[in-house]
């Protein structure tokens, strides 16, 4: 069985020095644990949907999702008066802890209470996530390792995506929160032994420089990547509340239906994964974003004529994909842009406005619902938005190769 995964493991990433190596393995357990939490959460809006929650409800259960986003910047300064690592990791135990509160609870609005709660106290610290990447994995193998690592993570996903729509239809939400929230905080332990490992590195700069404040809007690169990524936010969340409704509502299906549609999901993910580190070696983040950000224009077509869960398969499939190349290239591109002295800044600046974008995207959407427009051409302007973002990132790659900044 070792052998097995010691030539699969290679076969993915080639040869890696043995640091790099132990330290990919950790992580790779680590993200493991938390795809069964980050499984649980993607059924959250169909359990709303299916205790009574509105439109309206599901609407500001995804606005208020990105609150912990909004406010990543915040946390720059407790970081800088306790350390990223203490912070953090209270953040995300007190967060995890959080999970277990869905036991005690059975209406939909404290139910998107607990969660939010718990994305919050996930999100707001989120920065540190990049900040360990960057000094675990050197530039000439971190796009192999983070795709081998998403990888992995993918295959728990899709292994537990039905296991977790069984355990809704056979024993409710509350038995899945406990295991997410098990799995949550195993995750903090794996965590805390790679920051040892990162060591120093997790130190910001005593205080924001005026160097900082003109390189980073004077940074047309990434001016223009923050913009795509507004238009894609915009466009994918602006019909988010459409989708749990189609799926309960409209074509009627179960727990297990949705389950076996995320199998389908995940799978797409890991394909996705497999290729995704060539792909940002031979073509860099950038240029992988604009394929993904078109790709993502079918994840809402189908709702549009859906007719039964058959017809979402397109839909699920395309959604894979984007989930592998977001995560992989959303994350690769900041660091590739971003200057390192000030990457926690960077990301910082980056996740307020996700955080902004997401609060936004859903209530204006439901809005939009609310003065007269369809569910077709709320999905079709989405698709719209999301094309754009694609479009954008056309001077943002000629901006950055202008620059010939040496890849770290």
């Amino acid at each position: 069985m070792v052998g097995m995964w010691n030539s699969f493991e290679m076969r993915m990433v080639g040869i890696l020095p043995w640091q790099i190596r132990s330290s990919m393995r950790l992580d790779v357990l680590r993200s493991s644990m938390l795809s069964i939490m980050a499984t649980t959460l993607l059924f959250i809006p169909a359990v709303l949907g299916r205790v009574g929650a509105s439109a309206d409800l599901i609407a500001s259960y995804y606005s208020a999702g990105y609150l912990g986003v909004i406010f990543s910047g915040a946390c720059l300064w407790p970081m800088r008066k306790w350390g990223m690592r203490v912070v953090s990791l209270t953040s995300w135990t007190f967060g995890r802890v959080v999970w277990f509160l869905g036991v005690f609870v059975s209406s939909a609005a404290w139910l998107a209470v607990v969660i939010s709660v718990h994305s919050f106290l996930e999100l707001w610290v989120g920065l540190v996530n990049l900040k360990i990447l960057e000094k675990l994995y050197p530039a000439q193998f971190r796009g192999r390792v983070m795709a081998f690592v998403h990888l992995v993570s993918a295959v728990v996903m899709i292994s537990f995506t039905p296991v977790a729509g069984w355990i809704l239809d056979r024993y409710g939400y509350q038995s899945l929160m406990i295991i997410a929230g098990c799995a949550g905080l195993g995750s903090v332990v794996l965590v805390a032994q790679l920051m040892v490992r990162v060591g120093s590195g997790l130190v910001l700069e005593e205080r924001l420089s005026s160097d900082l404040v003109s390189g980073l809007w004077g940074d047309r690169a990434f001016v223009l990547f923050l913009i795509s990524i507004v238009l894609y936010g915009l466009g994918s969340l602006m019909p988010a509340s459409i989708y749990p409704i189609v799926q309960v509502n409209r074509l009627g299906l179960s727990y297990f239906d949705i389950g076996w549609l995320g199998f389908v999901r995940s799978f797409a993910w890991v394909i996705g994964l497999i290729f995704g580190g060539w792909l940002t070696d031979r073509y860099g983040g950038l240029r992988c974003l604009q394929g993904v950000f078109l790709i993502n224009t079918m994840v809402m077509l189908p709702y549009v004529w859906a007719s039964d869960g058959w017809m979402l398969v397109p839909s699920f499939i395309a959604f894979g994909i984007v989930i592998a190349g977001s995560e992989l290239w959303i994350s690769y591109s900041i660091i590739e842009l971003a200057d390192p002295v000030f990457l926690a800044e960077y990301t910082a600046v980056f996740m307020m406005l996700i955080g902004a974008r997401g609060l936004v995207g859903p209530l204006l959407g439901v809005g939009l619902l609310r003065i007269g427009l369809s569910q077709g051409y709320l999905l079709l302007l989405g698709s719209v938005l999301t094309a754009s973002a694609s479009l954008v990132l056309f001077p943002a790659i000629a901006f950055q190769n202008a620059k010939a900044k040496p890849r770290r």
